[in-house]
């Protein structure tokens, strides 16, 4: 969730720049998924009559997100749903006299073959921060699982670090 994390974030001065390797968009739409897939396998055992029940998963997920959201935001005050995928526009749409330092150049690392956090996700990412004209490098792995671009190709994912930090921090 680092990645994530870390384009949810405000500007920082001391950050000159960010790698982040399968980010997602939405932490809903990884919610749903993850509770979808949970009730999928949990439900396996079932006895055949039941099995299709296994049809309304989906307004269950949905359900218990929707009412987790509420529970969420009358307990800590804000919402449950972080969107890095919105956050760029949330930084460029500060009160008039806050100064707000540019956005870090970002790497972004994503498997094409993700099946915890879908593709899409960076494709999101990648139009939100065109859209706010902030620098994203992308690095997509046509064969990597989630976070598995570094055990697909250790060196190419190697070298597109040192060309990104080179090219972004003026490093030899």
């Amino acid at each position: 969730m680092g990645a994530s994390v870390a384009l949810l974030l405000e500007p920082q001065p001391d950050v000159a720049a960010i790698i982040a390797d399968s980010p997602y968009a939405r932490l809903d739409e990884i919610l749903k998924r993850i509770m979808h897939w949970q009730l999928t396998i949990e439900s396996t055992n079932w006895a055949t009559f039941m099995h299709p029940l296994r049809n309304g998963f989906h307004v269950l997920t949905s359900l218990t997100l929707a009412v987790s959201s509420i529970v969420f935001r009358l307990r800590f005050g804000h919402t449950l749903n972080a969107q890095p995928a919105t956050s760029f526009k949330r930084w460029h749409a500060r009160p008039k006299g806050l100064i707000l330092q540019g956005y870090p150049p970002i790497l972004l690392i994503h498997g094409v073959k993700d099946s915890a956090i879908p593709i899409t996700h960076a494709y999101q990412i990648v139009a939100q921060a065109h859209v706010h004209n902030i620098t994203m490098n992308t690095y997509f792995v046509d064969e990597a699982d989630h976070c598995g671009a570094y055990g697909h190709n250790p060196q190419q994912y190697i070298q597109v670090l040192e060309q990104f930090i080179q090219q972004n921090l003026n490093q030899e």
